[in-house]
């Protein structure tokens, strides 16, 4: 690309590819942590030890998939357009 900007198809399938890899990522982390959470839900007195693994997988989400998360205007924008 001397200077050409890229095409809008070619932006279009680069951010497709990004979506799909932050959704198997988030995805993926969900199922590891799954049975570690169901385990602690069973147990009452687990409570604070459930509270820390949501909040490590917050920050897990967090430091790998940041960039992903919309902004507030645009979910803002999104909320109006589907009301």
């Amino acid at each position: 690309m001397s200077g050409q900007s890229p095409s809008i198809w070619a932006m279009y399938r680069a951010m497709v590819g990004v979506g799909a890899v932050c959704g198997l990522l988030i995805v993926g982390v969900f199922q590891m942590t799954k049975p570690r959470i169901e385990r602690l839900r069973d147990r009452d007195d687990q409570i604070p030890a459930l509270q820390a693994e949501a909040e490590r997988l917050d920050e897990l989400l967090e430091q790998h998939a940041s960039f992903a998360r919309k902004s507030a205007l645009r979910e803002t924008l999104e909320n109006i357009g589907i009301a």
